[in-house]
């Protein structure tokens, strides 16, 4: 499950690269319903990387199909860094 901070930046970051979809992204939007395709993913994975400081696993992008989805990524790659990091 996806933070709540994590998940609300990941909405607003979608609703800033997509503007037609601005105050209509839920959580649990599915991309594909709304025309958005793999190449809009990547933006979206990139922009997340760079928003919250992390890396996003290629394998980890086939399975985001909603905002939440993305969200579960990026708080995944978070744990991922701070498990890595030495105490």
């Amino acid at each position: 499950m996806a933070d709540d901070d994590t998940l609300a930046r990941c909405i607003a970051l979608i609703e800033r690269e997509v503007p037609r979809l601005a105050g209509e992204v839920t959580p649990d939007l599915v991309f594909a319903d709304h025309d958005l395709d793999s190449l809009d993913l990547m933006v979206f994975a990139v922009e997340a990387e760079d928003a919250f400081d992390v890396l996003i696993p290629d394998s980890a992008l086939n399975a985001i199909t909603t905002p939440r989805g993305l969200a579960e990524a990026v708080d995944a790659a978070l744990r991922r860094q701070l498990g890595a990091q030495p105490a």
